[in-house]
């Protein structure tokens, strides 16, 4: 099976497809220009040649250049499209049986379900991810919503445009933690954990003024206009409304205790014993140092392992084991071994 890199000149491009074919180059150009009609003339003479390189089984190198001149908005998307590429960034993933569901939106804010079979990339798969797509029917579901299966091997992440896509969505939730982050450049920043549904979202806010930072009051409902850029929500202040009082989520009220805490929790304060302290390592990682290191907490007959990052890792030392701390602000996550508490940026530790 021929092999060519979409990297040429549409004549060099041509000159393959006929070599690949045996057509001649009136004819390959008929294909050409009968791909790019079905497609409503979306699509450059390049991806015409793309796609129907990929209907004849003719095998491809994937170039990231090619495949975004290949693509379709999500919102031109229509049922029984065939052989069609798109991109946005992952918003939300179910794992249905033996299938993983994600929700992808463009800047467009148009969505599209993509079903997936569960598999190594599934580990990959997180929500804020930028990931470009070959798929080849677009389908409509019995409730309206469009979707498209996709193979392992037709994903694409793109890590280096998952900070350059901004999509907004509205969240509407619970504010259960309000962190202060202080002032940058004349302007108030918090960072705001609500409660959605039985999930936690975080969402860095921004404004110039401090008393509409200062409505933004723990315990009641917000609805959020908020821009999703990569694995980060940010939102002005003023494009949150208040709507009403609720009860606090009890989990927020207080440190928890080990036998407390569950997986999907975040920014959360939790205290135990340090039953266990790991030698200090440290990793290399995009051109900068990271100190690691592991310990068990200890309460009451529950062990829970937590993994400490940064200035954290290095402020425990084995003179510490037996004491009574309090890590602020940490994630908790489930792992092969059990729970897992992990750190963060904002995660602070107190000794007993």
């Amino acid at each position: 099976m021929q092999a060519f890199l979409i990297a040429m000149s549409y004549e060099e491009l041509i000159k393959e497809l006929q070599k690949a074919t045996g057509l001649s180059r009136d004819e390959v150009v008929k294909m050409i220009y009968r791909k790019i009609g079905e497609l409503g003339g979306l699509i450059t003479e390049e991806a015409a040649v793309f796609l129907i390189a990929k209907e004849l089984g003719i095998e491809f190198k994937k170039n990231e250049s090619m495949l975004r001149k290949a693509e379709l908005k999500i919102a031109d998307l229509r049922p029984g499209m065939r052989n069609i590429i798109f991109s946005g960034a992952i918003t939300k993933i179910e794992r249905a049986g033996d299938k993983v569901v994600a929700e992808i939106k463009d800047e467009s804010n148009a969505k599209i379900k993509v079903i997936i079979p569960r598999g190594k990339l599934e580990k990959e798969l997180k929500v804020g991810k930028f990931v470009r797509l070959i798929c080849n029917k677009v389908e409509r579901s019995d409730d309206g919503v469009l979707y498209v299966n996709v193979n392992e091997e037709n994903i694409i992440f793109s890590s280096e445009e998952e900070h350059k896509v901004q999509i907004g969505e509205e969240i509407e939730g619970v504010l259960v933690k309000k962190i202060d982050l202080g002032m940058r450049d004349g302007r108030y920043n918090v960072l705001l954990v609500l409660k959605v549904g039985e999930d936690y979202q975080s969402i860095k806010v921004s404004s110039g003024i401090l008393e509409l930072i200062s409505s933004l009051k723990e315990g009641y409902r917000l609805k959020v206009k908020a821009i999703r850029r990569g694995n980060f929500i940010y939102a002005e202040a003023d494009d949150i409304e208040v709507l009403k009082k609720e009860n606090l989520d009890a989990t927020y009220t207080s440190i928890l205790n080990l036998n407390e805490i569950r997986p999907g929790l975040r920014y959360v304060d939790v205290k135990g014993k340090l039953a266990y302290i790991s030698m200090l390592r440290k990793y290399i990682t995009k051109d900068r140092e990271i100190a690691v290191r592991d310990v068990l907490l200890e309460d009451n007959g529950t062990v829970v392992r937590a993994r400490l990052k940064g200035t954290l890792a290095e402020e425990i030392h084995e003179g510490l084991k037996g004491r009574d701390i309090i890590l602020r602000n940490v994630h908790i996550k489930a792992s092969e071994g059990g729970l897992l508490i992990y750190t963060g940026r904002l995660s602070r530790l107190e000794i007993l």
